[in-house]
């Protein structure tokens, strides 16, 4: 029995498993009358804390259609490199961070959602949001 918890344990400390670091967004950019733009190059910048030392930026341009869409990105780690990124975190004192965050931005513009800039930290598993550009 002591051998059948040593082996499930050590699985659990060194087999990796995926964490979502971002999710799948669909973004629209617009100006003031509504009017899909193309040509917009649209910025998504993302990491998790917990699990990355830095973090990541893509740019996608818009189509006629003025939409982009990021993919899903994801993490593979396992519980050993997990804790020792959460330590590492904790480093930070007052000003550390921890988990996910993501957020995308056009021309310096971020979407509004409910009078709130409109970010993701780990939930839900796609967003869609629009982008005014005035």
């Amino acid at each position: 029995m002591k051998i059948l918890i040593f082996v499930v344990t050590l699985i659990l400390v060194v087999v990796p498993y995926p964490t979502l670091v971002a999710p799948e967004w669909s973004v629209l950019v617009v100006d003031g009358q509504s009017k899909p733009l193309s040509g917009v190059s649209v910025r998504e910048s993302y990491q998790n804390y917990s699990l990355e030392r830095t973090g990541h930026e893509v740019d996608i341009v818009t189509g006629d259609d003025g939409k982009v869409l990021f993919p899903a990105k994801r993490i593979w780690n396992n519980l050993l490199l997990r804790s020792i990124g959460f330590l590492g975190a904790l480093s930070g004192g007052v000003h550390a961070s921890f988990g996910p965050h993501d957020y995308v931005v056009a021309n310096g513009v971020s979407p509004v959602k409910n009078g709130y800039l409109e970010d993701w930290m780990g939930r839900p598993s796609k967003m869609s949001s629009v982008i005014v550009l005035r």
